[in-house]
């Protein structure tokens, strides 16, 4: 298993067709209907997991090698031309593609430094936040509690924050529950509870952390970097609600879609200065939210299809077969003699007093009595003397 500019290369197109479909599934929701919540939800689980294994699998015969007799060259050519930035200072020449690996690794190490630093500062910052919660709030956070884990709960900290937009979860071994300045009723509040429970339950703060990996490694892709994050939210938020219309009774449900709306409301007056974590819901397209509120008032009847989930795990192993890379002949044999490479394009014969010359690149090579069956498809001309 090794990491290459080929591997990331594949790795990256690779994203780029599953990202396709699953914009295709989520565009209508026939399709999501068709093959189940859940398959919709493993989908994106394949794809944020593929984004962060760059690498091939030579190791397990799983990844072939494509080559590339022309693009690719070509490209390659073209990272080999030299810069001088300091001009006729032979010391400091780079070619054009060490120039590219390293503002591509720049800009990732960047982004990665400014993600685990923003992590690390609001886990520090929620930490140190005392904010208790009266006794009527306890005890529907407690009952949302008891519903979504009957058995075990996690160690989980209500706080109430004025400087969030949206309810929000937040953390890996302890969790948060974010609760913005909002006057929620004590139904809206209990699903509310139990959606954000259920984003702990799925460990869907741990996905987004290798989302954000994954967008570090692929930055440059505008595409992954511009439609991926949205495409994944949207995808969590429809599984989390799937599974909150089986928690709540059908009365419930105009309180869960009620305390929604008070949230986009709220989260579109303060959008520009209010920033969270994951979110209830956020200032998605008109689209999206009237796709959650039909699944909410009308959830799947199927949760699963198997026939798709075998045709993605065979698309997200297939992702792995294969990287392309440019094909390159040698200059030298294994001797060190210069190797030379024979096309119509570059090499003929010419006729003379009952012989071949050969030529290559304009320069004369021998004198052959035959042309041998491997060069018959070479030009043939006569000697004009």
């Amino acid at each position: 298993m090794e990491i290459s500019v080929p591997s990331i290369l594949a790795c990256s197109f690779s994203l780029t067709i599953l990202t396709c479909i699953l914009y295709i599934i989520l565009k209508k929701d026939q399709f999501i209907s068709k093959i189940g919540i859940f398959t919709v939800y493993l989908i994106g689980i394949f794809i944020i997991v593929r984004s962060c294994l760059p690498f091939d699998f030579y190791y397990f015969h799983l990844t072939h090698t494509f080559f590339s007799d022309d693009f690719l060259p070509f490209l390659q050519n073209i990272g080999r031309i030299t810069i001088d930035p300091l001009q006729n200072n032979d010391k400091y020449q780079i070619t054009i593609s060490t120039l590219i690996l390293f503002v591509w690794f720049s800009v990732a190490g960047i982004l990665f430094v400014m993600k685990l630093a923003g992590f690390i500062s609001y886990q520090i910052k929620l930490c140190k936040i005392y904010s208790p919660s009266s006794p009527q709030v306890s005890r529907i956070f407690s009952d949302a509690l008891q519903t979504v884990f009957p058995k075990t709960s996690p160690n989980c900290t209500l706080i109430k924050l004025n400087t969030i937009s949206t309810p929000a979860s937040f953390g890996i071994i302890h969790h948060y529950i974010l609760l913005p300045d909002i006057d929620f009723s004590e139904k809206e509040l209990y699903c509310i509870f139990v959606h954000e429970l259920l984003h702990i339950k799925n460990h869907d703060v741990a996905f987004k952390l290798l989302l954000d990996l994954s967008l570090v490694i692929h930055w440059w892709n505008i595409f992954i970097f511009k439609f991926l994050p949205g495409l994944l939210h949207h995808v969590q938020e429809l599984y989390v609600d799937y599974w909150v219309s089986h928690y709540i009774s059908k009365e419930e449900k105009a309180c869960y879609l009620s305390g929604i709306h008070k949230t986009l409301k709220y989260t579109q007056k303060y959008m520009s200065k209010n920033v969270s974590a994951g979110t209830l819901c956020t200032f998605s397209s008109n689209k999206q939210i009237i796709q959650r509120f039909s699944f909410i008032l009308n959830p799947c009847t199927r949760y699963r299809s198997l026939p798709a989930i075998i045709t993605m795990v065979f698309l997200f192993v297939l992702s792995f077969s294969y990287v392309i890379e440019p094909f390159n002949l040698p200059d030298y044999d294994e001797n060190g003699e210069n190797v030379f490479y024979m096309n119509d394009n570059n090499s003929f014969f010419i006729f003379n007093n009952g012989s071949y010359d050969l030529y290559v690149d304009g320069e004369y090579m021998g004198n052959l009595k035959e042309i041998p069956d491997t060069f018959m498809d070479l030009p043939v001309y006569s000697n004009p003397k």
